[in-house]
């Protein structure tokens, strides 16, 4: 589900680059000194999609303060189950998956560099999930449950398509802490990893 959400997001933020490009592109006859319009950042307010490992994914909302700085907040339910019965009178369950995935993470930003169209941002984040993942049948059954808890730094460069649509693009380093019990076996998995993530905003 993660790879699939940084999959749709990444292949939109990529076009970005390009559209904003020709966007803002002049004409031959254009004067060169001539300064373009400015679009970084007219609204306090963002609303868009985003996948972060840094700070989570799912929808987000974000809003702008004092200038160069935004605080977003991002968040997920993810439910999916699956059910498989003996026969029609469905008395007798043979195998039955679960997964559902709570997400919630916080990010904030600040900017350093701008230009009439992008923007050079750095960033801190933070986020937890919870994922309960069942597996079981008649002879049979697993369940594990995991709490992951991520911290981190980056840097993003945003891109603005328009005055209201923007795209962005970061990567940083970041810190894991998990918590797994699987089949009532208690268990951690921790370290550092590289931070990515991506996103499509809507300013209002």
């Amino acid at each position: 589900m993660k790879k699939l959400i940084f999959v749709l997001l990444f292949l939109p933020v990529s076009f970005a680059f390009v559209y904003a490009d020709d966007l803002f592109a002049k004409d031959e006859g254009e004067d060169v000194f001539q300064k373009r319009e400015n679009i970084v950042n007219l609204y306090d307010n963002l609303v868009g999609v985003r996948y972060s490992n840094i700070s989570g994914f799912g929808l987000s909302y974000a809003r702008r303060f004092m200038g160069n700085y935004e605080l977003m907040f991002t968040g997920l339910v993810h439910i999916r189950q699956s059910i498989r019965w003996q026969d029609m009178q469905k008395l007798i369950i043979t195998s039955e998956t679960k997964d559902v995935l709570f997400d919630f993470g916080i990010e904030l930003k600040r900017d350093f560099i701008s230009t009439s169209s992008t923007c050079v941002y750095g960033l801190i984040g933070a986020y937890y999930s919870d994922d309960d993942e069942l597996d079981s049948g008649i002879s049979y059954s697993n369940e594990i449950y995991k709490k992951n808890y991520s911290f981190g730094i980056g840097l993003g460069l945003r891109v603005f398509l328009d005055k209201r649509f923007s795209a962005n693009f970061n990567f940083g380093y970041k810190y894991d802490y998990i918590d797994i019990l699987e089949d009532n076996a208690p268990g951690t998995d921790k370290g550092t990893y590289v931070g990515l993530g991506a996103g499509l905003d809507f300013g209002f």
